[in-house]
C-alpha cells in the first residue's frame, strides 16, 4: 500500500508547490493519495508506492539547480525501502538530469498548449468549431464562471452531472495524475458552468493552477449527454475566459500515446505502443481524444515516463494502475505484451 503523508508534510509540499510548481500537475501534487520525499536542496517529490514501485508524479518541484539532486536523493530513498523508482508524465527539459542518474524514459505521448493570443475561431481552418459555437449561443446556452465559495445547491447539481456522465462512459473516478469529485477540491477554485436554455447546469470544468507559469488548466470536465457541441462550446468559452484573465495558455492535458513510436528508428517499446494506439481504439479512444484537442491547433509538447530499466516495467505499470484506480492503459496493455516487449528488448 502506498505511505501516506503527515498533515505536517503536506503543509512543507504545499508551500513548495505553491512557490516552485510550474506544470499542470503541481496542483495534483497536493491530493492525499500521494506521500512525499523532501531533498536537502528544497525540492519535493510527490509519489504514491505499491507492489514494491514508487511512482512520483511528474518531475520534482523546487529550486532548478537541485533538479538531479532530488532525482538521485529519491533513487536512493526508494533503494533504501526497496522500491522501484519511476517518474510519471515528466518534462523534456529534464531528461538529461534522468539519464545522468542512470534512467531510461520512454515517451508516453504529449499535453496539448494552446497559444491563447493567437487562438481564434475565425477562419476556415476553424468553421466546424466556430458553426458549433455560435449554433449553441443562437439556442440560449451560456457560459459562467464562478469564484468559490460555491454554493453547495450548484455543488449538488454539479455532483448529478458529473454521476451521470461516469455512468455514460461505464466508468468511474481516477486519481494519481487526475483530480476527482469533491467538494472541497472544487471550493479551492474557480469553476465554468455551462447552463442550457432552460436555465439549468448541463457541464462543468473546473479550473487548476500551475502557481509560477502564466498557464492554467483544467481537471474535472463533465457533461450531461445531450447536445452536441457543447464540448466545443465549453473550450471556447474555457479560453474567453483565460486569455481575458491574462493567462498566456491553456494547457489541454495529456493526449497519451500520440506521437509515440511512429518513426522506424523509435526504440521498440514505443513502436509495440504506437501499435496499440493504432489497433485498440474500441478499448480507449486514444485517437478521438488526439483529434478533438487537435483541434484548436495546440502546440505539442511530449511527457515521458522515467524508469531503471525494461525489467522494472511491468511493476511500475501495476504501481500506476493501483495509484490512478482506473484501468491505466499502462497496465491493460503493456503488461499483456511483456514478454513480446521482453523478447524485443532482448533481440533490438
Amino acid at each position: 500500500l502506498s505511505q501516506m503523508a503527515t498533515s505536517q508534510e503536506r503543509v512543507k509540499a504545499e508551500a513548495i508547490i505553491k512557490r516552485y510548481g510550474r506544470t499542470s500537475l503541481a496542483r495534483m501534487a497536493l491530493f492525499d493519495d500521494k506521500a512525499y520525499y523532501f531533498s536537502p536542496g528544497g525540492s519535493v517529490i510527490a509519489y504514491a508506492a505499491y507492489n514494491g514501485a514508487a511512482v512520483a508524479l511528474g518531475d520534482p518541484v523546487g529550486p532548478p539547480s537541485d533538479v538531479s539532486a532530488a532525482i538521485a536523493g529519491f533513487k536512493a530513498f526508494c533503494a533504501r525501502n526497496d522500491w522501484l523508482p519511476a517518474f510519471y508524465q515528466t518534462q523534456p527539459d529534464c531528461l538529461e538530469c534522468y539519464s545522468d542518474n542512470g534512467f531510461k524514459s520512454l515517451n508516453i505521448g504529449s499535453e496539448a498548449l494552446v497559444d491563447l493570443a493567437g487562438f481564434s475561431i475565425s477562419g476556415g481552418a476553424n468553421k466546424g468549431l466556430r458553426s458549433a459555437y455560435n449554433r449553441l449561443v443562437r439556442l440560449g446556452y451560456r457560459a459562467v464562471t464562478l469564484l468559490p465559495p460555491h454554493d453547495p445547491v450548484l455543488l449538488s447539481e454539479l455532483r448529478a452531472i458529473s454521476d451521470t456522465w461516469l455512468a455514460h462512459m461505464q466508468g468511474k473516478e481516477k486519481r494519481f495524475s487526475l483530480g476527482w469529485f469533491d467538494e472541497a477540491y472544487l471550493q479551492s477554485g474557480p469553476l465554468m458552468v455551462i447552463y442550457s436554455p432552460e436555465d439549468r447546469p448541463v457541464a462543468f470544468a473546473n479550473f487548476v493552477p500551475e502557481y509560477q507559469r502564466s498557464e492554467i488548466s483544467i481537471d474535472l470536465m463533465r457533461h450531461l449527454p445531450g447536445e452536441h457541441g457543447i464540448m466545443d462550446f465549453m473550450f471556447v468559452s474555457l479560453f474567453e475566459w483565460a486569455a481575458s484573465q491574462g493567462y498566456a495558455s491553456f494547457n489541454l492535458g495529456l493526449s497519451a500515446l500520440s506521437g509515440v513510436g511512429e518513426q522506424p528508428t523509435d526504440p521498440n517499446i514505443e513502436r509495440a505502443l504506437h501499435y496499440i494506439y493504432e489497433n485498440v481504439n474500441q478499448f480507449y479512444n486514444f485517437k478521438g481524444l488526439h483529434e478533438f484537442k487537435s483541434k484548436f491547433h495546440p502546440n505539442w509538447s511530449p511527457r515521458y515516463l522515467i524508469y531503471p530499466n525494461p525489467a522494472a516495467l511491468p511493476s511500475i505499470a501495476l504501481a500506476l494502475n493501483s495509484a490512478s484506480s482506473g484501468g491505466d492503459f499502462l497496465d491493460n496493455y503493456l503488461l499483456p505484451l511483456k514478454d513480446k516487449l521482453t523478447h524485443r528488448q532482448e533481440i533490438a
